[in-house]
């Protein structure tokens, strides 16, 4: 009966360890980390640990300075799948700290792609209803930026996102209801 107490009681330790490592990823720590280890090293570790990616990826969407600069030093080293999670983190981070995205991340993170439809694969914009509230989001945040500094990539993501809802729209197969909703006819496409 001990033995099977000592196993469960450390099977739980290894979880518990791994879901505060995930929380205990700070940037200060990231970016030591990938001075120190390369950003190749840095995102390949982190990106196979589940909790920690998710983690990082959570952080980079707060739009946070700090954070944005990770991504920025992590995009080099990244593929395929990790560059484009990176990139909807940055996307995503428009919703909070838009004046950071354009001032820190959008010269490595191409405008076009940042400034674009959500994940459709997330539940959190896996409707019309909820991508299009996530992109009128992004725009009425983009709008609260006034550097002259960033007017013009300010102006040019709005207008992307306004492309990107035609897009979203067509995707869900929706575009009538989108084109409605655009001219004062349906108060939100469902």
């Amino acid at each position: 009966m001990k033995i099977l107490t000592y196993t469960l009681v450390f099977l739980f330790g290894i979880g518990a360890g791994a879901a505060t490592a995930a929380a205990k990823l700070t940037a200060a720590d990231v970016s030591a980390r990938v001075e120190r280890e390369g950003a190749q090293t840095v995102l390949q570790t982190i990106y196979a640990d589940n909790d920690q990616w998710a983690h990082l990826l959570a952080s980079i969407a707060t739009g946070r300075r700090e954070w944005l600069l990770i991504a920025v030093a992590l995009h080099p080293a990244s593929d395929a799948g990790s560059s484009e999670q990176l990139t909807l983190a940055v996307g995503e981070a428009l919703e909070h700290r838009p004046e950071n995205v354009l001032t820190v991340a959008i010269s490595t993170y191409p405008l076009d792609v940042v400034c674009d439809v959500p994940e459709t694969d997330d539940p959190r914009f896996d409707s019309l209803s909820r991508a299009l509230a996530t992109l009128n989001r992004r725009q009425a945040m983009l709008r609260t930026v006034t550097a002259p500094a960033v007017r013009m990539p300010r102006d040019k993501c709005i207008e992307q996102l306004d492309a990107a809802k035609a897009e979203i729209a067509k995707y869900y197969g929706d575009q009538t209801k989108y084109e409605a909703s655009q001219k004062g006819n349906l108060a939100t496409p469902k």
